[in-house]
């Protein structure tokens, strides 16, 4: 085999086709020159056509396709060395252009013009064998883009001239259609979809409690306290509750593709957001389905707060009805309770902790309403609020039930 020619025109033979070093242009963008007019699925497609025809072409001077011959090399997993593709286009008695450089080369030692074209001709096949053993990974990208784009080409078409990131807008759509989204779902319409609403009603109505009132002002207190969380030095973004219940708040019905591209673009300081950059991997698309159910939670708590508050406005008020009812019948004589309120609040609150007393805060604050003196102008809500929750005594008022 005649490697000295490979030498002479100032190859390694030895060298590895991947460590060859070439301005290869970028794939997707490849004549960028000619796409800058171009919106982006125009451009998309015009780049994998540009990346497919060369390997489409036919065989011509006594050689295979360089392009179709670095794809398959690629394809088939195999980094050849440079002597190795010589030597495999020498050793098939198809292809006569190697023997044709060679026979030109030894033809032409003494004429320094035809070893020039020689050697500019096999460097020129060497560097389109690596453009096509690039383009085997640049093109399954673009692919997919495009099968995403012809899913919903009406969508994109509508988008293209207005979104920040194409790219990223197809990575959303693509994740969308994954979760089983519609490019018409709204927030509202998947809260509706999913009955998240209903679900945190029957979850209240399901709890099994002493203390209905209380139950409901924990509630209450938790979804307030989830709105006003704000992130802490560990965390990438905003609160993702607080911006669902707002959404809900101030009447906005936004496209589920808008509310997770806004996710794409969120970020501290303007720096667009981890997920946007990370959304393939699998433990960011966990975090991206955390993300967008934690906003439509938020959302549908905004529902569930309204229901809540008038549900306990009705409880208090019934709890009020029962103990004016209760104190209208009773006409004995009352407790006349000479230590402070708070006392007695401890009292009643130790006696259920201990299981002594079997009655509801709701029943106990009747009760303490309509049969202790002091309490008389108490409102049954404060009464009810104040059982329940421990009382910070000074020592000396401490009443211990254990001794």
């Amino acid at each position: 085999m005649e490697t000295s020619l490979l030498k002479k025109i100032g190859y390694k033979i030895e060298n590895r086709l991947s460590t060859i070093k070439r301005n290869i242009p970028d794939a997707e963008f490849n004549a960028q020159r000619d796409k800058r007019s171009l919106l982006p699925i125009a451009a998309i497609n015009l780049s994998l056509q540009e990346l497919t025809e060369p390997l489409e072409r036919r065989d011509r001077d006594g050689l295979p396709n360089p392009f179709r011959l670095g794809y398959e090399y690629a394809k088939q997993g195999i980094d050849p060395t440079i002597y190795e593709i010589w030597e495999g286009l020498a050793g098939d008695p198809k292809y006569e252009g190697i023997q044709r450089w060679v026979s030109t080369w030894e033809q032409a030692a003494a004429n320094s013009e035809l070893c020039v074209s020689v050697a500019a001709e096999f460097s020129t096949y060497i560097g389109d064998v690596l453009i096509g053993y690039k383009t085997f990974s640049a093109i399954p990208p673009l692919k997919r883009k495009w099968a995403i784009i012809e899913r919903s080409k009406e969508f994109f078409t509508s988008r293209q001239a207005q979104t920040k990131d194409f790219n990223r807008l197809i990575e959303v759509v693509d994740w969308l259609m994954s979760k089983d989204f519609t490019l018409e779902d709204s927030i509202g319409q998947v809260v509706e979809k999913r009955r998240l609403v209903e679900a945190m009603k029957a979850a209240l109505e399901q709890t099994k409690t002493p203390d209905i009132l209380r139950t409901i002002e924990d509630q209450v207190e938790t979804i307030k306290a989830k709105v006003a969380k704000q992130k802490d030095a560990l965390q990438w973004f905003e609160n993702p509750y607080h911006d669902g219940y707002y959404m809900a708040i101030r009447g906005e019905d936004k496209l589920m593709v808008d509310v997770v591209e806004a996710i794409f673009f969120k970020g501290t300081s303007g720096v667009p957001g981890f997920l946007s950059d990370h959304v393939q991997s699998n433990s960011a698309g966990d975090v991206l389905s955390a993300w967008v159910n934690t906003i439509l939670e938020g959302y549908a708590a905004s529902y569930h707060l309204v229901y809540l508050q008038q549900r306990l406005a009705a409880t208090t008020q019934q709890a009020e009805y029962a103990g004016s009812k209760a104190t209208a019948k009773h006409d004995a004589p009352k407790l006349k309770w000479k230590g402070q309120k708070n006392q007695l609040y401890e009292v009643l609150r130790k006696l259920k902790e201990k299981e002594w007393l079997d009655n509801s805060y709701e029943e106990l604050a009747v009760f303490v309403k309509t049969h202790v003196d002091v309490f008389s102008n108490t409102a049954l809500s404060t009464i009810n609020k104040e059982m329940g929750r421990p009382q910070n005594l000074p020592k000396s008022r401490r009443i211990d039930l254990d001794q």
